[in-house]
């Protein structure tokens, strides 16, 4: 599937989401005990995949669970070609 500019853009802000909470990807995984490449595929393939950790992204972070599960919507309708 060709990437949309409605896919990347929702790419860029679910990366800057991650980035304002962790810093980096890399920081996300370690944080979280996964693999970088884990949270490459929440954001290219899987965002749902994310939501197993979303109690300890919660603690250990400065957001709500309203708040990311949106961000994981937001991003899984893009990904899907449809509008989030």
């Amino acid at each position: 599937m060709r990437a949309t500019p409605e896919m990347l853009s929702a790419k860029q802000e679910f990366k800057g989401y991650i980035v304002k909470l962790y810093g980096t990807q890399h920081r996300m995984a370690k944080s979280l005990g996964v693999s970088q490449q884990a949270v490459v595929r929440w954001m290219n393939e899987n965002p749902r995949g994310l939501l197993k950790y979303l109690p300890e992204i919660v603690e250990q972070t400065n957001t709500t669970y309203s708040q990311v599960i949106w961000e994981v919507i937001a991003l899984e309708k893009a990904l899907q070609g449809g509008d989030a």
